[in-house]
């Protein structure tokens, strides 16, 4: 069965940045929640944090330490999330779709048995389409 939510854009960035400040370290985020495709940047100090603690972080959104890419601000440049925690510099953490719809999960507290499928702008509206997690095949 599928569900939906519609929210405004200020809702959507409201959502984003409560749950993502959850972290008492990320104290400067920006929220794309006007236009699809939606995303976050969060800002990472690493003088302010420890590595594990990114890593908590990356693992609550859904990602993985092995395949995050971060941009050093300074440089512009991309790098693996370890060589920019390394770098000591503050350094650029872009959150996706896929990131946003288990954000928007955690926000809304679903049930492991439900899911964001999407997340769409319709007109000035944002859908955000919830169904049921699909059983792993045996």
């Amino acid at each position: 069965m599928e569900y939906k939510r519609i929210l405004d854009s200020g809702d959507l960035e409201s959502r984003i940045e409560r749950t993502l400040t959850e972290f008492y370290w990320v104290n400067k985020i920006d929220i794309n929640a006007k236009n699809d495709p939606f995303s976050a940047i969060v800002y990472v100090d690493p003088k302010l944090v420890t590595y594990d603690e990114v890593l908590d972080f990356i693992e609550f959104i859904g990602d993985e330490q092995d395949t995050a890419r971060c941009t050093i601000c300074d440089t512009r440049a991309i790098v693996s999330l370890k060589e920019g925690f390394d770098s000591g510099k503050e350094f650029e953490y872009l959150i996706g779709l896929n990131e946003l719809k288990i954000i928007l999960a955690r926000s809304y507290d679903l049930p492991d048995s439900k899911v964001i499928d999407a997340i769409v702008k319709v007109h000035e509206d944002i859908h955000v389409l919830i169904k049921d997690r699909k059983p792993l095949p045996i």
